[in-house]
């Protein structure tokens, strides 16, 4: 992602399917060879350079806040309820990309999806854009209680739960400043050792 960035690109996609461990390890490795494997990213067919649009089938399963349009408000008065979509084609901006690596992120580190999941395609985009057309610091609040219930930790909390943010100019500016947070930088030897809740310490400004 960061070397995307830098060329100006947005990949779009980024979800546990695009991403892929790639290298020499078990019966693939070779005699008298070190042994190294590396995540990369696939699917770069449909990347993006910032600010021209992508398509919806680009970037559907991993929308930001942003994406989302409001195309019934419920008539002002609570009489029904909001009914949201997403934006057929979406400028291609880096934090598209942050928001997915916060998803992405979640998901590999707790276990599970960031939204209820249903069999049914239709009825889960349906679902996951409701809530992100109301996503907020109460969401994100939930996001940080499951993150340190999987034993992530404060510091991993605090890196998803920015990359999460409901408005794109509280994410991370860049790929490079997420790359320096403690997480990632102590990520082979941190501790798993749960830290004091940030549901309490941490002040939500996004």
């Amino acid at each position: 992602m960061h070397h995307l960035h830098r060329q100006g690109i947005v990949h779009g996609s980024i979800t546990t399917d695009t991403c892929g461990k790639f290298g020499f390890g078990g019966d693939g490795k070779q005699r008298g060879e070190k042994e190294e494997q590396v995540w990369k990213l696939i699917d770069l067919v449909g990347v993006q350079f910032i600010g021209r649009d992508l398509p919806l089938v680009r970037f559907r399963r991993c929308a930001p806040p942003e994406a989302v349009l409001v195309v019934d408000d419920g008539g002002g008065g609570g009489g029904r309820p909001r009914r949201f979509e997403l934006s057929e084609n979406f400028q291609a901006s880096y934090s598209l990309d942050i928001w997915a690596f916060g998803q992405l992120m979640f998901e590999t580190l707790v276990g599970k999806p960031l939204f209820r999941s249903s069999s049914d395609l239709d009825n889960n985009i349906r679902a996951t854009v409701h809530i992100l057309g109301g996503w907020n610091e109460d969401n994100l609040r939930d996001v940080i209680h499951e993150v340190e219930v999987a034993g992530i930790g404060t510091v991993g909390a605090d890196l998803i739960s920015h990359c999460l943010c409901p408005h794109p100019e509280d994410r991370p500016k860049s790929m490079e400043k997420i790359s320096v947070h403690p997480y990632l930088k102590a990520a082979a030897s941190r501790s798993r050792k749960n830290a004091p809740g940030l549901v309490q310490v941490r002040k939500f400004k996004c």
